[in-house]
C-alpha cells in the first residue's frame, strides 16, 4: 500500500453535506449588553428601550434568571416561586433577528431555557408565551409543548 495513500488507490470520500457548526449560546456577560441593547432596539422601534437595561441588570445578576444570547438573539427566562412554595419556569423575553436559521438558534435557546428551569426545580411546565403577539405554536410543538386556552381579561389603563 501507498504511505501517501493510506487507503490504496481509494480516495477518501466525503459522505453527505458538510456539517455547518450551530451557532454558540452562551450566558449573557456585560459584555453582551451593547448587543442587546441595539437588537432591543431594532427589534421594537418607537419603544423607550433604555428603560429596560436596569431589568436586565437585575436579570444578569440573579441567581433566578437565566439570560442567554446567541449571534442573532437573546433571551430571559425565569424560574421564579409561585404562592411562595412552588416554583415555576417562564419566559421572559426572547428576541431574535428575522433570518434564515436565526429561528433555530431562538429555539435551542428555548431548549436550554426548558433544561435550566428543571435544573433549579421547577414544576408543572415552562410557560411559553408573549405579550407581542408572537405565535411560539411552532416552538412549543417542537418542544413537547400543548396550547392552553384561558379566558384573560385586559383592563385599559389609558
Amino acid at each position: 500500500m501507498n504511505e501517501a495513500m493510506p487507503y490504496g488507490d481509494v480516495k477518501p470520500r466525503h459522505f453527505g453535506p458538510p456539517v455547518l457548526a450551530m451557532p454558540a449560546i452562551h450566558v449573557a456577560t456585560d459584555a453582551d449588553k451593547p448587543f442587546m441593547l441595539a437588537l432591543a432596539r431594532e427589534k421594537y422601534p418607537g419603544r423607550n428601550i433604555d428603560l429596560g437595561i436596569p431589568w436586565v441588570e437585575r436579570c444578569m445578576a440573579n441567581p433566578d434568571r437565566l439570560v442567554l444570547v446567541g449571534p442573532n438573539s437573546f433571551g430571559i427566562a425565569q424560574a421564579d416561586w409561585l404562592y411562595g412554595f412552588e416554583r415555576r419556569g417562564r419566559l421572559d423575553m426572547l428576541c431574535a433577528r428575522p433570518q434564515p436559521g436565526v429561528a433555530l438558534e431562538a429555539l435551542r435557546m428555548v431548549r436550554m431555557m426548558v433544561g435550566w428551569a428543571k435544573s433549579r426545580g421547577c414544576l408543572g411546565t415552562f410557560k411559553l408565551d408573549a405579550d407581542t403577539g408572537v405565535d411560539f405554536g411552532p416552538f412549543a410543538r417542537r418542544l413537547g409543548g400543548v396550547k392552553v386556552t384561558s379566558v384573560r381579561y385586559e383592563i385599559p389603563l389609558e
